[in-house]
């Protein structure tokens, strides 16, 4: 073979694996911005309290995010391990689904301890949300503590996160629904719009009612109601959204109501609340708070206070930390003011709540300490035993009174 001949060979060689190479580069660069531009997308984030919470009160507002070529972000903050559910579902308390007693062993499946418990509930909230459009992978799990979500570490949440998707949407409960984790995610986002404002940033926040269907009757859902029924019933203060689709809404709800325990579906959303369901199901709309001064005075709102009420005295309470109350009443018959440090445990039940304290009574007579313990029942019932402590005291007293949140 000539020299001619093989230096034509190599420059062929040469100009072939050239080219070979480029469409290896361009293809793999286009393929690398194929898979970058997820990541491009707009993001909205949603602080979720419990698992499910994002399916019955936002699952339409998820569906028009993803219409609008945005990428959802979930975050659920607590897995919702505090629920009486878990007692139905191991035969402690009767079913009223099903209309029995549960016997997990004769229908298939072990008795739920707590981590199982939440992992099922969070599985049910991930298969409702790939119907809703939402990758596995943007889904976030915590694991704060349920019915004691507190403002700091939440916010903490809320910045990493803000940083995390500069420029994102971010979506939560409303300060309006009855629940205190609800309550504590609305007043942190609030307060997360704050201070991105002091340093000129404008974020775009809105908050949703969940319980509003608890307002709201199926009969009135699926009929619609008129602007004067949704007044009195509650939505002075709110927006009524259309769910787009609502049939792909309806088909997530029924991932809560699945009950097939061999594969670890328990149907633990229909369990919890199921009136909830059954109206978000019924209803075509979904509801956003209107930041009115009486929402925004809510949501600035940052002291967890109490108020008992007794037919012997008023008793007003201040949370100074995780299950610590500080305690002040004034009794109606004598002229004297007690204080009291009051330590609350949840029961076996996530309804009943168990509390002891120590405290001290002020009066014309000088000074006396005293002791109490009780139970609260759905946060609203109380009734309180303070015993006789001394032989000066004048006697014990069993009181039952009635709860407010302020």
């Amino acid at each position: 073979m000539g020299t001619r001949d093989r230096f034509r060979r190599s420059s062929l060689a040469l100009f072939l694996g050239i080219l070979l190479g480029a469409c290896v580069f361009f293809q793999g660069k286009a393929a690398g911005e194929a898979r970058a531009l997820p990541e491009e997308r707009p993001v909205t984030v949603w602080h979720i309290p419990h698992p499910d919470d994002e399916t019955l009160g936002m699952a339409g507002g998820i569906l028009a995010a993803r219409a609008a070529g945005r990428r959802n972000v979930v975050v659920l903050y607590t897995q919702g391990g505090s629920s009486d559910v878990r007692l139905v579902l191991n035969g402690v308390f009767f079913c009223r689904i099903h209309g029995r007693y549960h016997d997990p062993l004769a229908e298939g499946y072990h008795p739920l301890d707590l981590e199982a418990f939440k992992a099922a509930r969070v599985r049910e909230s991930r298969e409702a949300l790939k119907l809703l459009g939402v990758a596995d992978e943007d889904v976030i799990v915590l694991d704060f503590p349920d019915g004691e979500l507190q403002m700091a570490p939440v916010l903490a949440v809320m910045q990493e996160l803000d940083q995390r998707f500069p420029g994102a949407q971010h979506r939560t409960t409303s300060v309006t629904d009855r629940h205190h984790d609800h309550q504590v995610l609305a007043r942190a986002l609030y307060r997360l719009k704050e201070l991105a404002a002091t340093s000129g940033r404008q974020l775009d926040v809105a908050f949703y009612r969940v319980y509003q269907y608890d307002a709201t009757s199926t009969q009135d859902a699926a009929a619609g109601q008129s602007e004067r029924a949704a007044v009195l019933k509650g939505l002075d203060s709110a927006t009524r959204v259309p769910v787009a689709d609502h049939e792909r809404k309806r088909a997530a709800l029924q991932e809560f109501a699945r009950w097939e325990p061999a594969a670890g579906r328990f149907a633990i959303g229909l369990h919890s609340v199921p009136r909830l369901f059954a109206v978000a199901a019924a209803d075509p709309h979904e509801y956003v708070d209107v930041l009115d001064e009486r929402v925004l005075g809510s949501l600035r709102w940052r002291w967890r206070l109490g108020l008992d009420l007794y037919l012997r005295e008023t008793a007003l309470s201040y949370s100074i930390a995780p299950r610590w109350t500080l305690q002040v009443s004034a009794p109606y018959s004598i002229d004297a003011v007690r204080s009291a440090l009051v330590y609350e445990q949840r029961s076996l039940s996530a309804a009943v709540t168990l509390f002891a304290g120590y405290g001290m009574e002020w009066s014309a007579g000088g000074v006396a300490p005293y002791v109490l313990a009780g139970v609260s029942i759905v946060d609203s019932v109380v009734v309180k035993y303070r015993p006789q402590w001394s032989s000066e005291d004048l006697g014990s007293s069993l009181q039952i009174g009635w709860k407010l949140r302020l």
